[in-house]
């Protein structure tokens, strides 16, 4: 069996499915919010448990790729990176761990694309990847009529397609 393009793409993206990976982006949401409860007042805490809808949460942008997060401020337009910088570089840190995470997953998802692209058929890349055989198609997967085109044509034709001649 011939492996296109599709089959190749599925199959990097199964096996990096597979790779596990830290989510730092939830590691600095708690670090956050732990900052947010361990600096606010317990008066402030009141407030906000009472009249929710009162008190406005803050956007802060958080270092490197790390997605930015809301909190509970002291004032507007204030910069966390400043004001608490014990906890920037925390966040720093996560940053890091993140990016280097992202380049490691990068350069595997580029070396599997590489190796698989070099395999033209299903036996080729079986011979030079085994231990990949559960992310490669199988014989079987090879149908003149895919399920997702003749359901696609039931549903045209139950549309009123092809249009009818006057």
């Amino acid at each position: 069996m011939k492996l296109n393009k599709w089959h190749k793409e599925a199959f990097v993206a199964a096996v990096m499915a597979d790779v596990p990976k830290v989510d730092y982006d939830e590691q600095a949401l708690k670090l956050i919010s732990d900052w947010e409860t361990a600096t606010m007042p317990a008066a402030i805490k009141r407030v906000i448990e009472e009249c929710p809808d009162w008190i406005e949460r803050q956007h802060l942008y958080t270092p490197g790729q790390l997605n930015n997060a809301t909190a509970y401020a002291q004032k507007s337009g204030y910069h966390i990176r400043y004001a608490f910088p014990e906890l920037w570089s925390q966040l720093e840190d996560l940053a890091d761990a993140k990016q280097e995470q992202c380049n490691r997953r990068h350069d595997l998802e580029s070396k599997l694309t590489s190796t698989i692209n070099g395999c033209s058929t299903l036996k080729q890349a079986l011979e030079l990847m085994p231990e990949f055989e559960k992310y490669l198609p199988s014989e079987e997967a090879k149908t003149a009529s895919l399920p997702m085109v003749s359901g696609m044509v039931a549903e045209l034709m139950a549309a009123g397609w092809p249009k009818a001649a006057a």
